[in-house]
């Protein structure tokens, strides 16, 4: 499906080392993406849940985009900002932003 296709890579790429680690029970507390790991139908499905139910009514400006956006993490206390680099924020959100359009 679409949250496969589109946000499962992104995500792995950028949130479960942290969000996805059972050893970073901060990380895993916010938003626990073990699922997003796992390629099972059942584990990708339980993902897109979590993952949606974290999306704003307003997609676009989702507290998911908050926290990583370059200029913002800092402030948002989150430590993952894609190294500063707008343009791999902008990838990433386009990505999880087309996942939830085709949903």
């Amino acid at each position: 499906g679409a949250f496969t296709q589109y946000a499962t890579p992104v995500l792995r790429a950028n949130c479960t080392s942290c969000h996805g680690d059972p050893n970073n029970a901060a990380a895993q507390t916010a938003l626990n993406l073990a699922s997003v790991q796992v390629d099972t139908v059942t584990q990708q499905t339980a993902g897109c849940n979590l993952v949606k139910r974290k999306m704003s009514a307003n997609a676009a400006a989702s507290p998911l985009f908050a926290v990583c956006n370059p200029p913002q993490a800092a402030a948002a206390g989150h430590p993952f900002n894609f190294g500063g680099d707008i343009n791999a924020y902008n990838a990433f959100r386009g990505q999880v932003l087309l996942w939830y359009v085709a949903e």
